[in-house]
């Protein structure tokens, strides 16, 4: 019957509509959640949740997930000796080598550190973490499924995790140079130093720095260092709060396959993470004046 036959089809296309106004509203809902992912991974400025008494529990590290850490350190007090007592006979003797004491505190605190975190990490003793060098002196925890990163300036030292992706760190102390346009001239791309330029004058010398920081911490995820050529990295320095690679030895195609995100943990200390393009949900956290007694009190 013509009746009971369009009845059939009016519930069919009414049927069909409810599904459609589903999937719209499912893809007006991932539309969103693709926008949020897109904010994390367009290179914007990492922001930090401050530590009360310092990192007491250490959050599970998911796969999508880079965790990055900054510590302002105070470096007339050296770290715990149950602290240093996780570290080998080498790095001792390493740390003992250094001449002057905020230098030796600078390295026995970040090289403890590294390894509470990575034992936290891991779920493993700190004390039998084992580290090995890539071909261009770029250290890994050996037998340990993560990927991890440290750079320290001055008081500051900043360090980044992850279980999926290389990550590389690089952090700088704004300080006095009197020759910085000299060695962008040398070490910059022509782009770069004419984007320095272009900056006020007082903010030219943080701009460098900016700029040193990420280039470093390109060639750090990359496993080669100081290695590469620093040129080979051109960088867009036109803004404090994005970063982005431009080209990678003159090829544009290959930058997109790396993401950088700038960060200033500390006044006058910028920093800067590489990574892996993908969709990461980047986490840090800021450590202020820290102390060897602060650190993993519940781990003793």
């Amino acid at each position: 019957m013509p009746g009971s036959g369009w009845a059939v089809n009016s519930h069919a296309i009414a049927y069909v509509i409810y599904i459609l106004g589903g999937l719209a509203k499912t893809l007006e809902e991932a539309g969103r959640e693709l926008q949020g992912v897109s904010q994390l991974t367009m290179g914007r400025k990492i922001t930090f949740t401050d530590l009360v008494g310092g990192p007491q529990t250490v959050p599970d590290l998911a796969r999508n997930e880079v965790h990055v850490w900054a510590a302002r350190m105070n470096l007339e007090v050296p770290p715990a000796s149950w602290l240093e007592s996780a570290l080998s006979a080498d790095e001792r003797e390493r740390g003992a080598r250094f001449r002057f004491l905020p230098d030796r505190h600078r390295w026995f605190f970040a090289r403890c550190w590294l390894r509470y975190l990575l034992g936290r990490y891991c779920a493993v003793d700190a004390a039998t973490i084992r580290f090995e060098v890539g071909a261009h002196g770029k250290p890994h925890a050996a037998g340990l499924p993560i990927h991890f990163n440290v750079s320290h300036s001055g008081e500051a030292v900043l360090m980044a995790f992850s279980r999926h992706s290389p990550v590389g760190v690089d952090i700088e102390c704004v300080r006095p140079m009197q020759d910085w346009a000299g060695i962008a001239e040398r070490y910059f791309c022509a782009s770069e130093a004419a984007a320095l330029r272009r900056w006020p004058d007082a903010q030219q010398l943080p701009a460098f720095f900016r700029g040193w920081t990420q280039k470093e911490a390109y060639l750090k995820v990359t496993g080669t260092g100081l290695s590469a050529s620093l040129k080979a990295v051109e960088l867009d320095l036109s803004s404090a709060d994005n970063a982005r690679i431009i080209s990678l030895g003159g090829q544009t195609s290959v930058a997109a396959d790396w993401e950088l995100y700038p960060m200033e943990p500390f006044a006058n200390y910028p920093g800067c993470l590489a990574v892996k393009s993908g969709p990461w949900n980047i986490q840090a956290w800021r450590w202020s004046e820290p102390s060897g007694a602060t650190i993993g009190v519940s781990n003793q």
